[in-house]
């Protein structure tokens, strides 16, 4: 039982600095990644996908296998250029009730 207890001091001994040098490691290359993307030479933080993402791509590889569903991705896309334009607040043509440069209504 004496052998068991000092095995178990050992190893304590062996994993404590072991766990202790992994954490600093893991801080400081946290710090050093943080330091190179203030810095321009990274991208270490950017924008996270979201399931919504991660859904539109496999409903893209699904429109592959079944070419029904590409007319679900037409009009999801149809739905966001729509959506972009009105934010914009752009006409939806360009010569919607503008007349042209140089013409005189009489």
């Amino acid at each position: 039982m004496i052998e068991f207890i000092s095995a178990l001091g050992l190893l304590a001994q062996i994993l404590g600095p072991v766990a202790a040098g992994i954490l600093l490691a893991v801080f400081f290359l946290k710090r050093f990644l943080g330091w190179a993307d203030r810095r321009g030479w990274i991208m270490y933080t950017g924008n996270v996908p979201t399931w919504g993402t991660l859904g539109n791509a496999f409903l893209e590889v699904q429109a592959c296998l079944e070419p029904a569903k590409a007319h679900i991705i037409e009009v999801k896309n149809q739905e966001e250029d729509k959506k972009e334009q009105e934010d914009s607040g752009d006409p939806e043509h360009p010569d919607d009730g503008v007349p042209p440069e140089g013409s005189t209504s009489a």
